[in-house]
């Protein structure tokens, strides 16, 4: 957004935090024109472009068990309190696939609307999530959390941009699109 407002002073953007889900609700109902989330949506209404894809990692913070070992086993990871975003996130969706790639079912879950408080929850040592690259990035490097690794697991998700599928895009909104683009 700064890098918007730096090239266009006079765009005045709206912001509105969702989920995938939510977000794409509100570009089919016409409330927002553009959305830019992390997950997958699969509706003929909406036009998608992937933007980058972004690494994602289990995560624990260094008051939790686990914080030191590099490599745990996916029964260990089962057993683990687990905090997860809400249904509809692209998040919670990456971290069922999760779930179903490991062969797990952790059975302590916690759900947060968030990904801050996510990775608040994570660094009071409340549990483990799988949290993207991006998202935490400045816990990675401060060290307030750190990666979980598990034999051979390899995880990602897309970051995409939505739009109305045929429905018309105001000046502002391509302009946007033209610097989200070149920033990722």
């Amino acid at each position: 957004l700064a890098k918007l407002k730096n090239l266009y002073p006079n765009i005045v953007p709206s912001v509105h935090i969702g989920n995938t889900r939510d977000i794409a609700k509100a570009i089919i109902s016409h409330e927002i024109d553009v959305g830019i989330v992390e997950g997958e949506i699969s509706n003929k209404k909406i036009y998608i472009k992937t933007l980058s894809t972004d690494q994602m990692y289990i995560v624990a913070g260094g008051k939790y068990p686990i914080y030191h070992n590099k490599e745990v086993t996916r029964i260990q990871v089962e057993q683990e309190n687990w905090i997860v975003r809400e249904e509809g996130s692209g998040t919670r969706d990456a971290t069922e696939k999760l779930f179903q790639t490991l062969e797990i079912r952790p059975p302590k879950l916690m759900e947060f609307g968030s990904t801050q408080l996510i990775k608040e929850a994570v660094e009071a040592g409340l549990g483990i999530a799988l949290l993207s690259e991006s998202n935490a990035a400045e816990e990675l490097r401060h060290r307030s959390i750190a990666t979980i690794g598990v034999r051979d697991l390899k995880a990602s998700h897309d970051v995409v941009a939505m739009t109305r599928r045929g429905g018309f895009l105001s000046a502002a909104a391509r302009r946007l699109l033209e610097v989200v683009r070149k920033e990722y």
